[in-house]
Parts: structure tokens; C-alpha cells; sequence
């Protein structure tokens, strides 16, 4: 290859490992990032108070039963009460992750590193606050982690983080109960680009157990394509732009130098045998179409790579696919039939 349940809010206790960092008065909401070398430890003064990410309006509180809820304790069932706090894979301010874990007892379990997306030049990790809520409620440590933006470091910082939060999740698996071998990655739009690059880049599949990008720009050529276009949408024009930042040249000026960038950042590029199993999502009529996969799509089936390319009707990008019901339902049991099976 080239390359019910009663959700606790309280934190967790700061990790004794000089690695594990709470950042100072990191302000915050919930959930999304990995690459080889991990960045250092931050260098934020223990003595301010971390804080953790803070509970959905509709996340739930407890389970009921029928349309009453059970007051009686025989009816009541309770999980080990939900941990979430704030970590530090890195010196920047950007490379900060959320987690959400209960103790599973003496078994390990599942996780979900999830990737937020913002053209790699705006968002954070708040965006996944209730998908991180959801799937914790589904029995998995959740894991929504930041990275460098553009205006902060070019290609490769991008992927150098999701690969570091990825490492400093599998680091620290015993701290959170999880088995590092049954690891997912989800991402969205630049984070589902991201996503498949953790799949891709390296050892994919010894990496990660799979991925699962909405709306990725897998094929950031495409991208800078469309948004000269006569009629292009201004989310096409605001992509071309992000390209020529995240590579930091223009591609209608092609020298050696920047093509190898522009190569570089496409998944299909470090496809190979061996690479993690996708699913991968577009909706027929958004900004970031599925002719975005294809290639990437066309790599993986030929090394015999388990993926499926999946088209949702209408308009929605990223997160807002799996705002309907039935395209959430597929996307948590793809992830639940790659990650809850035995390593």
C-alpha cells in the first residue's frame, strides 16, 4: 500500500499521567481528529479547573416505563453513571478532545473518535455533542476531538492530529475500559476526509476497525473544481478556497511541489490492501456529491476492502444526514456490527 438508564454528569478524577493534561479554562459544549507522531503533553497549569462537556437538553435522565415513570427502585435500571471530561493530546489549544465513558466492570468496550468538520478551517468539536450522547448511551466510550485548523498550521497538521487523538485514545485504553482494537472513526464533511485518511493512511485496518464519513471531501480536487463553475453555491466557492489553504498553493498553478500536496490530501491516494472497511455517505443533491468517493470507492473494492457507498435523497451535508431517523439507524448499525463483534 502507499502508504431505563441514568446518565451522570459528574467528571471523571484528573489521570494521575503526566500525558492525560486537563486543559485550564478550556470553554466548552461536547463532541471530533489522528496522525504518526503524537504531539507532546499540553502545557496548561494543573491548577485550573477542567470542564467538562456539559449534558444535550434532550439527553435523557432516566428511563421510563410505558408512558409513567417507574418510581419504584426494583423497576428502575442504572448503568454506571456517565464520566465526561476534557483532555489534552497536544500543546495547542486545538488539540483537545471530549470524552464520554462509564465503566463497563471487567469487560472493555467499544469506542467512536469522532471528527467535526468546517472546511479544516472553522468548527470544533461542540457539534457532536448529542451523536457523542446517543452512542455513549449505546455502550461506547466516545471520544469528539479538535484539531489545528488552517489558520494555525497547513497540510499535514490536519491528519498529523487525528492520528495523535487516535493514538492518544489506544494510550490510554485502560484508563477508559476500551479495547484499542475495536475503534471507530466518524466523521463529517473536512472531518469525514480526515476519517478516511485514518482508514487509509499506513495500516488502515490495524489502525482503526472502521469508518464512517458523511458528506467527506475525499476528493479536495473536485472540490476546488466545482467552485469556479458559472452558478457554483457559495459553500462551493468557500471549498475552493479552503483547498488552496489547506494545501497552500493553487492548483491552476501546478508545479511539482504542489500536486504531491494535492495528491496527498485524497484518501484514494494511500488506499491499499489491508485498509479499514468504510461506510460512506453523500445526499444526492449537496455541495459535496458522492462523485467525491467514487475513486476512493474504486481503490478499496479492488483491494477486496469491505465498503459501502450509500446516497440519501435531498440536500443535507455532514452531520444533517443523520438527522433523519432512518440514515441514523444505518449508520449505528453499521458501526455496531463492525465494533461489537470479538477483535
Amino acid at each position: 500500500m502507499r502508504k431505563g438508564l441514568v446518565l451522570g454528569a459528574a467528571a471523571a478524577a484528573a489521570f494521575a499521567s503526566a500525558a492525560i493534561v486537563p486543559p485550564g479554562g478550556d470553554a466548552a459544549a461536547a463532541p471530533g481528529d489522528p496522525a504518526s507522531p503524537a504531539p507532546t503533553a499540553s502545557t496548561d497549569p494543573a491548577s485550573a479547573a477542567p470542564q467538562a462537556p456539559q449534558a444535550p437538553q434532550d439527553a435523557p435522565a432516566t428511563v421510563t416505563a410505558g408512558s409513567q415513570v417507574e418510581t419504584a427502585q426494583a423497576f428502575i435500571v442504572t448503568l454506571a453513571p456517565l464520566q465526561t471530561k476534557r483532555y489534552s493530546y497536544g500543546p495547542s489549544e486545538n488539540q483537545r478532545m471530549d470524552a464520554y465513558w462509564r465503566d463497563p466492570g471487567a469487560e472493555t468496550q467499544p469506542a467512536v473518535l469522532l471528527l467535526h468538520g468546517g472546511y479544516w478551517k472553522v468548527g470544533d468539536k461542540s457539534s457532536w455533542g448529542r451523536v457523542a450522547y446517543k452512542l455513549a448511551a449505546d455502550g461506547y466510550a466516545v471520544f469528539a476531538a479538535d484539531y489545528r485548523l488552517t489558520g494555525e498550521a497547513p497540510w499535514p497538521a490536519q491528519r498529523d492530529d487525528a492520528s495523535a487523538a487516535l493514538e492518544f485514545i489506544k494510550r490510554h485504553s485502560a484508563r477508559f475500559k476500551v479495547d484499542p482494537n475495536r475503534i471507530v472513526v466518524v466523521g463529517s464533511s473536512a472531518g469525514g476526509q480526515l476519517a478516511t485518511m485514518l482508514g487509509t493512511y499506513g495500516a488502515g485496518a490495524q489502525r482503526v476497525r472502521g469508518v464512517v464519513a458523511l458528506s467527506p471531501v475525499n476528493s479536495p480536487y473536485l472540490g476546488y473544481l466545482d467552485g469556479a463553475l458559472p452558478g457554483a453555491l457559495g459553500s462551493q466557492v468557500l471549498l475552493r478556497r479552503a483547498v488552496e489553504e489547506l494545501i497552500g498553493c493553487t492548483p491552476g498553478e501546478i508545479g511539482t511541489a504542489c500536486w504531491q500536496r494535492l495528491e496527498d490530501v485524497a484518501p484514494a491516494t494511500h488506499a491499499g490492501r489491508g485498509d479499514a472497511p468504510m461506510l460512506i455517505m453523500h445526499s444526492t443533491q449537496e455541495f459535496v456529491p458522492a462523485a467525491h468517493s467514487t475513486e476512493l470507492v474504486a481503490a478499496l473494492k479492488g483491494y477486496g476492502v469491505p465498503v459501502t457507498l450509500k446516497e440519501e435523497p435531498g440536500t443535507a451535508h455532514g452531520l444533517a444526514i443523520i438527522k433523519d431517523p432512518q440514515a441514523w439507524r444505518t449508520v449505528l448499525t453499521w458501526i455496531d456490527s463492525i465494533a461489537k463483534k470479538p477483535a
